[in-house]
Order: C-alpha cells, then sequence, then structure tokens
C-alpha cells in the first residue's frame, strides 16, 4: 500500500476511534492511554505511514500498534522508546515485546497492546466461550490468558530494569439483535465496552430498517477502526454482501454511516458472518 493515497481524514478518524474507545479490559495490568502518554490528536502520524507502507500493511493489530507507537514517540514524558524488541536464546527468537520506554511516574516501562473484536455466542461454544472472534479458534478468555500469563510476564523475565509491565486494550464486543443480554461477563472484561451487532447471511433484510440518506462500506483492512468517510447506498450494499457469501464465507466488518457535507456520523457497526458460524472451517 502507499501511504500518500490513504485519506488523511481516515487517519484522523481511527486516531479518534483509539482515543475515545473504552478499554475492552479492567484490570490492573491494563493502563488508559491518559495514564501512559499525554500526546493526543495532534499526533504526529509519521509512524503510521511508515506502517502503510511496510508490507504488514494489512495487518490491522500491528496497524492499532503503529497508532499507538504514534502516541507514544509524541509524548512529551516518555524517554528513550524502543519498539518490537525481539529476545533471542542463541539463534531461537524467544519471543517479542511491543514496547519499553521511560516514564517520569512508574519507571522503565514494558507495554503490550492488543486490539480484539468478539461477538457474544449464547450457546455455549466448544472451547467454553460465548465471547468468540470472527475467526472462532479466538476467544475473549483465551487471549486475555495469554496476554496475562505469557506475554506480560515476559518483559520482566528477560528485562530486569523493567519497574512494570501493562497493557493497552481496545476493541468492541458484537451483539445479535435478537439475543439476550449476557447474564454475566468474563473477568476482565469492562462492562462499558463498545458495543456492535452481528448477523448472519440469511438475516440481510436488517438493512431495510435504514433509510435513503444512509450509506454503508465493507471495511477492509487494516481501516478496522474509525468509520469510513464514504459509502455506497444500502440497497448495493446488501447486493455486495451477497455476492460475498455466494463464494466465501470468511465474516464481512461492515459500517453504516450518515454522511453530510465533510461531517461522517456512524449509525451501526456490524459483523456478517456465514450461516455456519462459528463453526471453525467456515470463519477462517
Amino acid at each position: 500500500m502507499n501511504a500518500e493515497d490513504v485519506n488523511n481524514d481516515q487517519l484522523l478518524a481511527d486516531l479518534d476511534w483509539i482515543l475515545t474507545c473504552p478499554s475492552l479490559c479492567l484490570d490492573e495490568r491494563v493502563a488508559a492511554l491518559s495514564d501512559i502518554t499525554d500526546a493526543g490528536a495532534s499526533a504526529d502520524l509519521n509512524p503510521v505511514r511508515e506502517f502503510l507502507d511496510s508490507n504488514a500493511w494489512h495487518r490491522v493489530g500491528y496497524y492499532f500498534e503503529s497508532f499507538i507507537e504514534s502516541l507514544l514517540r509524541g509524548s512529551r514524558q516518555i524517554e528513550n522508546l524502543r519498539h518490537s524488541i525481539q529476545v533471542f536464546e542463541g539463534k531461537q527468537t524467544l519471543g517479542e515485546l511491543d514496547f519499553i520506554f521511560d516514564h517520569p511516574d512508574s519507571g522503565t516501562t514494558h507495554l503490550e497492546v492488543a486490539l480484539k473484536y468478539y461477538l457474544y455466542f449464547e450457546p455455549e461454544h466448544a472451547s467454553g466461550s460465548h465471547f468468540m472472534g470472527p475467526n472462532a479458534t479466538d476467544n475473549f478468555e483465551k487471549k486475555w490468558a495469554k496476554l496475562a500469563n505469557k506475554q506480560l510476564p515476559f518483559g520482566g523475565r528477560h528485562f530486569p530494569e523493567i519497574d512494570q509491565s501493562v497493557a493497552i486494550t481496545k476493541g468492541q464486543i458484537f451483539y445479535h439483535p435478537n439475543g439476550e443480554a449476557p447474564p454475566s461477563l468474563p473477568e476482565p472484561m469492562n462492562p462499558n465496552h463498545r458495543k456492535g451487532i452481528w448477523i448472519r447471511e440469511s438475516e440481510l433484510d436488517w438493512f431495510s430498517q435504514f433509510g435513503i440518506e444512509a450509506a454503508g462500506a465493507i471495511l477492509q483492512k487494516p481501516f478496522w477502526l474509525g468509520a469510513p468517510r464514504q459509502g455506497i447506498a444500502i440497497p448495493a450494499l446488501v447486493d455486495e454482501i451477497e455476492s460475498h457469501f455466494a463464494e466465501r464465507k470468511h465474516p464481512l466488518l461492515v459500517s453504516v454511516i450518515h454522511v453530510e457535507g465533510k461531517s461522517v456520523r456512524e449509525l451501526e457497526r456490524l459483523f456478517v458472518v456465514s450461516d455456519q458460524w462459528p463453526d471453525e472451517k467456515i470463519a477462517r
């Protein structure tokens, strides 16, 4: 991808999404952005543009990480910032840390970042979780266990100068419009997380509630954060979704928006999944 071709308004919308999205997890090991960096909407986005010029430009998690790097580099508080620190034992790679930096309040800090999307699935999945990724091999509990028990302790084991290891977690949980609310949430999911909906490919009549003033877009990676800057008419959007599922079965992330001049307001964010989801062979 050529970063010069990316609309700057989209980058600013994605940055705003990160700044305003609640943390997906609440835990003493999870930090708020405001606890770490004083950079905000004025952050220098050069690390994001450099990422978009890389071979990994389509990776949503790395795209999110490039924004966090921009915010860290734009902070007046942070010094000695290191990014993507690989740990070796001989010629073997043991792992990688997202960031290490010095902060006046917390000392030498190891930071891991995570961006995740999960769909609430009422029947308990074979994995034991109700919060499945669009690729159903993933779930919330599995990701949190890896972050809390493996990724965060990894830094201190290999860098004794680290004073604390914390995570920034952002994301969204999607609920079926005809489903019941979950009786409880897994620890440590934030009850005030950002919400969306999910529907199946056979439920596309759900889009009929939107009038002619609405538009929509299938979100392409890595632009899964802020609302798209433009869309197509809802009937055309539904045709695109139907064409996709006629040939392929992987989930689609869709945004329904209202555009008025240069102002874009997202009306709904949703995943459309196959009628077979969360069958793992289908969801990949």
